[in-house]
């Protein structure tokens, strides 16, 4: 038996845990009823995001539907990727939820989330609970 042969694999799945440990998937959602509402100015903009669908809209536009994708968490920050089909390819969006402090001050309320969204390659900033 050549062992040389299988040691690269082997110490790939030996390895492999560990280059993940502060990056995992995870999906807090699921079970618990939660959901995240978010929402910002300048332009004004809304986006909850449930265990079934993520809508995102603007105020000067209809609702946008992107199917639920588990987000990776790292740290105090979870990130959402999805995607979905339109007329000329896909439209992305990408979620950005930091657990870090968050003033709106069209609001005047504080939430215990920032928030970025990255949707197409336009970024909108704002606050989430």
């Amino acid at each position: 038996m050549n062992v040389t042969k299988y040691f690269p694999a082997v110490l790939l799945l030996f390895l492999l845990p560990f280059g993940f440990s502060g990056c995992k998937s995870s999906d807090p959602l699921a079970g618990t009823g939660d959901h995240y509402a978010c929402n910002g100015t300048n332009p004004f903009w809304k986006l909850d995001i449930s265990t079934e669908k993520i809508s995102f809209e603007l105020l000067s536009g209809e609702k946008e539907i992107y199917p639920y994708k588990a987000p990776v968490t790292s740290d105090n920050r979870k990130l959402f990727v999805t995607s979905r089909e339109v007329d000329d390819g896909k439209s992305w969006l990408k979620i950005s939820i930091e657990e870090s402090s968050c003033f709106n001050s069209v609001a005047g309320k504080k939430f215990p989330f920032k928030v970025e969204v990255d949707k197409d390659g336009e970024l909108f900033y704002g606050c989430g609970e």
